[in-house]
């Protein structure tokens, strides 16, 4: 068979699950949803599923990670305009990375919605976008390390932080629905995770040589 074919039905059949799983977490909590039910939905078989997918968190974490924004591509362009440890390009870097991230949740403001008043916020959803944003903030570390130097605070610690906080940050602004602007969104974003953070790290450094 051609491969591009084979490709082309893989492809298929993950935006079938993904489909699947977001109309079910408009109704039920992402731990609650069976692997027999989302291929029911999804109308696949579970050897199919489990071809694709180890579990209904997978199919989760690959919608996350996909969400139509080329995160490799946008990182590595922002890590190339770094220059070295020139850290005046770090804020025009920051915004560029992460606004587009905002303007996508906001154009996705009212199924996200939907899903986020459905769910458990310290539940398996949760979890799940947590790891995600540990996974994106340890990429991004090397934005922070630029601007910072040498940090005092370890790597999983400074990671967990930001992450913890993006996670929050990101469900309070989709519950917000239309109380904020785009704009007013963006500079949140910007200045809770870039400014506030860099004031914290500040703080702690100061404490610990005090």
């Amino acid at each position: 068979m051609n491969k591009h074919k084979e490709d082309l039905r893989i492809v298929k059949t993950k935006e079938k699950l993904t489909t699947a799983l977001l109309g079910l977490l408009k109704q039920q909590t992402l731990e609650s949803i069976k692997i027999s039910q989302l291929c029911e939905v999804a109308k696949v078989s579970r050897a199919t599923f489990y071809n694709n997918f180890n579990s209904v968190t997978e199919v989760l974490t690959f919608y996350i990670n996909k969400f139509e924004l080329p995160f490799e591509e946008r990182l590595q362009e922002n890590l190339a305009k770094l220059n070295g440890n020139d850290s005046s390009l770090l804020p025009k870097l920051w915004k560029g990375f992460f606004f587009p991230i905002v303007e996508e949740l906001e154009k996705r403001k009212e199924e996200l919605n939907e899903i986020l008043k459905v769910q458990n916020l310290s539940g398996d959803l949760c979890m799940a976008i947590f790891n995600f944003n540990k996974t994106l903030f340890h990429r991004v570390l090397r934005l922070y390390k630029s601007k910072r130097g040498n940090i005092s605070l370890p790597d999983d610690v400074m990671v967990a932080h930001a992450a913890g906080g993006m996670t929050s940050l990101v469900f309070n602004l989709v519950l917000s629905g239309d109380k904020y602007t785009l704009e007013e969104k963006q500079y949140f974003v910007y200045h809770l995770i870039f400014e506030r953070i860099n004031s914290y790290y500040d703080y702690v450094d100061n404490f610990r040589n005090f």
